[in-house]
């Protein structure tokens, strides 16, 4: 039983981490979109 709970909280740990990534490849990806868009379209700071 405690090798199973071990195991649980490795991998849960594992999840986190991978959805951790994929937020930032995500963000990157936004960024990116936005970099794109045409400077007067932002309101001028």
């Amino acid at each position: 039983m405690m090798k199973n709970r071990e195991y649980k909280g490795l991998t849960l740990r594992e999840q986190e981490r991978a959805q951790v990534r994929r937020n930032m490849r995500r963000w990157v990806k936004l960024r990116e979109h936005f970099d794109k868009r045409p400077r007067d379209e932002k309101k001028p700071e």
